[in-house]
């Protein structure tokens, strides 16, 4: 009896311990769930579509090139982003430089990111398309999340006042598996683990979008926007410091020096070494070089405080490694891979990257192995896997040489954040008349009305829209596809699925293909049934984590009451021991 009980007490404490681990894993439809790093901190990947010798489209009204443009948003996006506090942020390439698809997509890997943000503009055969477009993923398990962010990157777009059209959200499936994206740097990012997007910005062939995007002004406005949008869905705040605090940062990070007592009226903020910590006329401290200053604010009447800042040293992070191609047909391409032109980049503390030509090791390669084999690449302690995909059914690409060249001389993509308003979202947690009475800046938000009506025009088609769209074939460069890295064949055409949003727009970049767009609008009914059921599944998730607590409570009693039953058990026995051993003598005596 005593073995079945405990027996009873193992299966039990089986049971209790499946519990808990099904309610831990349990997330509800749409629900954000983060990797975040050894520091607790958010960590995004932006990727600056293109680079080097890889000029994307260009805008033929104002010469300028894709590029290049994608390059200045990721600056002023990654700039904006990290006057937040809770999140890290790492670009994928120098100015100078290009990089695989599926490299930039891994990246995020080496850094354990939570998002990989792909910065592109657009290009049409059609001069009249314009507007930002987001592109999300198709795969299991992470279409809400990168819908989300879309649309949230879409509205910043449009409420922000940047005058840009919002087409909203668009997903592209792959010919070949309807529930594998067609773009490489998605379809890689989700493989991987990441959800990764793709925010096309401005159409180049539209001149009024080229004259738009064109301006500096313009450029900082919409990396302020993404990085709103971004800060908005991971609910960041921004990063203070006040009197007689101390704070540590990496290069090109910020904070808001808030003082203790915040007053109306004149204020100056001045540091005692713009080269280690420059503050802003609002009070934002950026580090810049390694070392300690001190910050001081001066009001009007005399009042003063100070802080102290330290800019830490920039030092290596990680790395990370890619080729072009990336799928071979046969196992005599692989043999002949040379590793000098294998793309290794090591990744830096202020979320820079660089391309390394010397100093880095590769593992064996084995030819013969056909699917994804992962190669390992090391530099400076730090490790990567480099992927090599043998596919004798694939469409494979071509080397290019000039790719891996480094075009022009290196730009840091440090810049020192700007006080940018677009529409009442600013980058300032301070008003215009003096500071806002809380203890730290919270974001801005658009009106409500306004915010109304932008979240309409980002997710929903227009009976005039759906009039004007056509199904049409657009002259498309396929930034992610080029290197033949995805798993379908690049050659076909394929249909681009639309949600909630215009079907006349399509993503472009570096080399000419011809696709058709089929639209797929979404009514008000479809998106109230779509809250009715997220309402049910969450109801459901409710009613089963209360099932589960009773379960736990049940077990929990359960294992109590077989403690009681056992120690019971036990005494007994040792009872009816005893007495055994008290007759025993009695036994040798007669």
């Amino acid at each position: 009896m005593n073995r079945i009980r405990l027996k009873l007490n193992r299966i039990t404490a089986m049971l209790l311990v499946f519990v808990l681990t099904a309610a831990g894993g349990i997330a509800g439809p749409g629900e954000k769930v983060y990797a975040k790093d050894s520091n607790g901190d958010i960590v995004i990947v932006i990727d600056p579509g293109h680079g080097g010798y890889d000029g994307g489209a260009n805008a033929g009204s104002t010469g300028d090139n894709e590029s290049d443009l994608n390059w200045n948003i990721a600056k002023y996006m990654k700039a904006e982003l990290e006057t937040y506090v809770g999140v890290r942020v790492y670009v994928t390439r120098a100015n100078n430089e290009w990089n695989t698809n599926t490299a930039r997509a891994h990246m995020g890997k080496s850094v354990g990111a939570d998002f990989v943000i792909s910065i592109h503009n657009n290009s049409s055969s059609t001069a009249s398309t314009n507007g930002f477009v987001a592109y999300g993923s198709v795969a299991d398990g992470y279409v809400d999340a990168t819908k989300n962010l879309c649309l949230n990157m879409a509205r910043y777009a449009q409420a922000a006042g940047l005058g840009l059209f919002s087409n909203g959200y668009l997903t592209r499936p792959s010919g070949a598996n309807p529930s594998m994206d067609y773009y490489t740097v998605i379809d890689e990012g989700v493989k991987s683990g990441i959800p990764t997007i793709i925010a096309e910005h401005c159409f180049l062939s539209n001149s009024s979008d080229a004259a738009f995007i064109h301006e500096t002004e313009n450029q900082r406005k919409v990396g302020v926007a993404d990085a709103t949008a971004v800060a908005e869905y991971f609910g960041l705040s921004k990063r203070t410091i006040s009197d007689g605090q101390s704070v540590e940062l990496d290069r090109s990070y910020s904070a808001y020096f808030i003082p203790a007592n915040q007053k109306d009226g004149g204020i100056s903020f001045a540091s005692s070494d713009e080269n280690v910590a420059h503050v802003r006329s609002d009070g934002l401290i950026t580090a810049v070089n390694a070392g300690t200053a001190t910050v001081t604010y001066t009001y009007a009447d005399g009042t003063s405080g100070s802080c102290t800042f330290t800019t830490k040293p920039v030092v290596q992070v990680g790395v990370s490694a890619g080729i072009n191609p990336t799928v071979y047909k046969s196992s005599e391409q692989i043999a002949a891979i040379d590793k000098s032109k294998v793309i290794v980049k090591a990744i830096y503390s202020d979320g820079t990257s660089r391309q390394m030509t010397s100093g880095y090791t590769i593992g064996d390669i084995d030819p013969y192995y056909e699917g994804r084999q992962y190669v390992n690449v090391s530099h400076n302690g730090f490790s990567a896997s480099l992927l090599i995909r043998l596919d004798p059914g694939a469409d494979a690409g071509n080397y290019s040489d000039y790719l891996y060249q480094i075009r022009g001389d290196y730009a840091d993509i440090f810049t020192y954040p700007e006080l940018v308003s677009i529409s009442g979202v600013s980058g300032s947690p301070y008003t215009s008349n003096g500071f806002e009475n809380s203890e730290k800046p919270t974001q801005p938000e658009a009106t409500t009305q306004a915010q109304s009506e932008t979240e309409t025009a980002a997710e929903e088609t227009t009976t005039l829209q759906e009039a004007e769209s056509t199904a049409e074939a657009q002259s498309e460069t396929t930034e992610t596809q080029s290197e033949s890295e995805a798993e379908t064949d690049a050659g076909n055409t394929e249909t681009q699925t639309t949600v909630s949003t215009t079907n006349d727009t399509t993503s472009v970049d570096s080399q000419k293909k011809s696709d058709v767009a089929e639209g797929q609008s979404t009514d008000s009914s479809d998106i109230k049934k779509e809250k009715k059921s997220m309402d049910w599944i969450i109801a459901v998730l409710l009613v089963l984590i209360v099932l589960m607590i009773a379960l736990i409570v049940a077990a929990s009693m359960s294992i109590k009451k077989n403690n009681r039953y056992n120690q019971s058990l036990e005494k007994r026995e040792n009872k009816n021991r005893q007495s055994m051993d008290d007759e025993e003598p009695k036994r040798k005596r007669r």
